[in-house]
């Protein structure tokens, strides 16, 4: 299977108590396929994140890019 790397960004990044998370997905593989099993590592009680790469935020039934690096964006707020 391949591997992403995952760079944790916000509450993602102290829930997990790490700067980044490697996993094996199937492939193919969506983004909302990525989210589960990224949520049943990092413990966020319910809170969404997002997921992107250096060119956009991905939506959930894009397909994941493959040995590749992507960012994990936790839901952010602000004025």
């Amino acid at each position: 299977m391949p591997s992403v790397i995952f760079t944790l960004y916000g509450m993602a990044r102290g829930a997990h108590g790490g700067r980044t998370l490697s996993l094996e997905v199937p492939s193919p593989c969506t983004v909302r396929q990525a989210q589960d099993m990224l949520l049943e590592k990092i413990p966020l009680n319910g809170q969404a994140i997002a997921l992107a790469t250096a060119e956009r935020v991905l939506r959930p039934d894009d397909e994941l890019p493959l040995n590749s690096e992507v960012a994990v964006l936790p839901p952010v707020c602000g004025g």
